[in-house]
């Protein structure tokens, strides 16, 4: 399991993504199946980012798991 803590804030959605594709790429996902969830990813560190700390900030954990073929991803908040 990889794992990696951000700060909930929508400008660091480029490097959550960044994270994420290449965790994918490096486990052999292709990209037809990287695109669809990084939108995913994308929609749910947003709503983390603009709604779980407000007036605030606080942090958002990814964490990806590769078990056989699947890939499992995690988001939490606080």
């Amino acid at each position: 399991m990889v794992e990696r803590v951000f700060e909930a804030k929508v400008e660091n959605l480029d490097s959550v993504l960044e994270f994420m594709e290449d965790e994918l790429l490096s486990h052999g996902c292709i990209m037809k199946l990287v695109m669809p969830i990084n939108i995913s990813l994308e929609e749910m560190f947003v709503n983390i980012a603009s709604y779980a700390y407000e007036p605030g900030t606080g942090d958002a954990t990814i964490s990806i798991d590769f078990e056989g073929d699947d890939v499992v991803v995690q988001l939490r908040d606080t």
